[in-house]
């Protein structure tokens, strides 16, 4: 079974982008999980996302360089 992780930052509202990704990705069969992060801290991720065959990134302005490097980290 593919594995899929949609990172974003753990916030109070929750997007619902994401979520629409999440449910048709486990639709498809895939085993799909969210990652949320605090404070742009990537390293648990990239334990979690050991064996994925994808990882997705929910970023906003202002912190996506960092989301790049953790993207560069995971390739």
């Amino acid at each position: 079974m593919p594995k899929v992780i949609l990172v974003m930052e753990k916030y109070m509202i929750e997007p619902l982008g994401v979520q629409h990704l999440l449910s048709i990705a486990k639709m498809l069969g895939w085993d799909a999980r969210v990652f949320l992060h605090e404070k742009n801290n990537f390293e648990p991720l990239f334990e979690e996302a050991k064996g994925a065959d994808l990882v997705g990134f929910s970023v906003w302005t202002g912190s996506h360089e960092l989301a790049f490097v953790a993207a560069d980290i995971l390739r």
